[in-house]
């Protein structure tokens, strides 16, 4: 499984995608972002875990621009 940290700007609603594997690595760098947004009503982390990137465009697709959703 793969850990996704997804960073998404509620005023454009687009998104930074981050992938990491490893499961420490992953929540250590989710804090750190979260820490670093902390306070702001716009800006939302969210730690995520899927098999693949299309599951996640599925599964979550609020955190995707409408043209991006369809998995390739």
């Amino acid at each position: 499984m793969t850990h996704f940290i997804v960073t998404y700007d509620r005023r454009d609603g687009s998104s930074d995608l981050l992938a990491i594997e490893d499961a420490f690595e992953a929540f250590d760098e989710f804090s750190r972002r979260e820490r670093e947004v902390m306070g702001s009503a716009d800006i939302e982390v969210v730690l995520l875990t899927a098999r693949h990137e299309d599951d996640l465009r599925v599964s979550h697709p609020n955190f995707f621009a409408a043209g991006d959703l369809i998995p390739s």
